[in-house]
């Protein structure tokens, strides 16, 4: 292993359990990436794309430009100032907010169906009420 990848996987590591994230499944999983995606990176299996850069600037609250990228060109990445993160919110608060767009809950719901092999069922009567009286609201 080259000192540039030795050092990409202290710093990460570093960065990770300093966060919470006590694996490496941890941190794919924070940054949207899989594990195998990961995986190659750390051990230098080829440059990572825009998005796996994104998400784990992310996963690991560095500066987009500054983060992973200075870290595969053998600078420092710079952390996200704190002060100006947004407070976190619990994993249900985030489901709330993402389902209540009803094209992705409809698309949440098909994903579901097709997890279980079942087909959709239509809203109810009472939910196509409760929605377009939030509507009109």
């Amino acid at each position: 292993m080259t000192e540039q990848l030795e050092r990409l996987n202290e710093v990460l590591s570093a960065r990770r359990l300093e966060l919470g994230m006590k694996t490496w499944r941890d941190l794919s999983l924070a940054a949207g990436i899989s594990y195998e995606t990961l995986r190659a990176l750390r051990v230098g299996d080829g440059r990572p794309g825009e998005a796996t850069i994104h998400g784990l600037n992310r996963a690991l609250r560095y500066q987009d430009g500054a983060g992973v990228e200075a870290l595969l060109n053998g600078r420092d990445p710079k952390p996200v100032d704190a002060s100006r993160q947004p407070p976190e919110r619990d994993a249900d608060t985030r489901l709330e907010e993402i389902l209540a767009d009803p094209e992705i809950r409809a698309a949440f719901a098909r994903r579901i169906a097709r997890m279980f092999d079942t087909p959709p069922s239509p809203p109810s009567n009472e939910e196509e009420g409760r929605s377009e009286r939030s509507d009109s609201a």
